[in-house]
């Protein structure tokens, strides 16, 4: 719980000091709506300045942002930022992502990763850290994080793993921002599959999709374990067996 009311804090924080020289006439509680709604994307310096598991440092950062919301109501600053979340947002789905939209793909790719098994959970190396993996898609802990913080959910590991309608909530929210990536960066004109492209970012991130785009499949790890005696999967191979090429 204090680690996420750090993170609203030190992100309005991070705001406020962005403001603009003009005051404002406006109250507030509406000043604090109308930032709260543009802040769960964001991800603020401060972050990285104070202890995130720092009572002290918790408290003296809510204590200036309260003060500096107090001193100063920079609403002009916040409808610009609001503007830019808007912009941003109507490139993608907004609240809602239906797995029935891409039922076909959710069904393979869960065949796929576990064997159809809702509740399996593992361990493996992921960005360096061991961490979970999770559920119908093997969604790693990390993955679970970015969704909540894009949607404002709340769950345990635990509780993910339980719940079959969650897991193919976050898998149509994961494919809709794999999706919009492929989009803006047009790499279908380049000749790639959509879904093979998808198999690629679930197996290596969103960064690991473009790199084995941007040098034209030479950049192609595998999922192994360090010091496992099988290969293990490669994004050329995830490609291959999910695209309709």
């Amino acid at each position: 719980m204090y680690k996420d009311f750090y993170k609203k804090a030190s992100q309005m924080a991070d705001l406020i000091q962005e403001g603009l020289n003009q005051p404002s006439q406006r109250t507030t509680t509406r000043f604090v709506d109308q930032a709260r709604q543009g802040l769960v994307r964001r991800r603020e310096k401060t972050m990285q300045e104070v202890s995130a598991d720092s009572d002290e440092g918790i408290a003296e950062l809510i204590a200036g942002y309260i003060s500096n919301i107090r001193q100063s109501n920079p609403a002009e600053a916040i409808e610009e930022y609001l503007e830019q979340v808007d912009r941003e947002s109507s490139d993608r789905p907004s609240g809602t992502f239906d797995i029935n939209d891409i039922s076909d793909f959710a069904a393979r790719m869960a065949r796929a990763e576990s064997s159809n098994i809702s509740d399996v959970q593992i361990e493996a190396t992921s960005s360096g850290r061991k961490q979970n993996v999770t559920g119908l898609y093997q969604f790693t802990d990390d993955r679970l994080t970015d969704y909540m913080n894009d949607t404002g959910a709340s769950f345990t590991t635990d509780e993910f793993r339980q719940n079959v309608d969650l897991q193919n909530d976050v898998f149509a929210w994961h494919i809709a921002d794999i999706d919009r990536v492929i989009d803006n960066n047009n790499l279908l004109d380049l000749g790639y599959d959509r879904d093979g492209l998808r198999a690629v970012a679930h197996l290596g991130g969103i960064t690991g999709m473009l790199n084995f785009v941007r040098t034209g499949g030479q950049y192609n790890p595998s999922d192994a374990e360090p010091g496992a005696t099988s290969p293990g999967t490669n994004l050329w191979q995830y490609y291959n067996r999910f695209s309709g090429q």
